[in-house]
């Protein structure tokens, strides 16, 4: 299962929960996906996750916020496990 956060200092990053049935979950201790450093497209929020599994590839969307509000950016931003061509 995938899930976000909020945490300390109001920003939020993406967790994963692992389990054998759908009614029970353990948290993985490692974070996913983190907010990254000040001035990047996700500084403030890498949240809302959305996995898919496309031609060989695992892709893993989020939405990236970054700025303050009013004057924030959002956007999406992507992973992908394999390289671009």
């Amino acid at each position: 299962m995938f899930y976000y956060c909020l945490v300390a200092k109001g920003k939020a990053r993406d967790l994963l929960a692992l389990g054998r049935c759908p009614r029970r979950f353990d948290k993985v201790n490692d974070i996913l996906i983190d907010v990254g450093p000040p001035g990047a497209v996700d500084e403030v929020y890498a949240h809302k996750p959305s996995v898919v599994w496309r031609s060989g590839a695992l892709y893993h969307f989020s939405c990236a916020v970054s700025g303050k509000y009013p004057n924030e950016l959002r956007g999406i931003s992507v992973a992908r496990s394999r390289w671009w061509n």
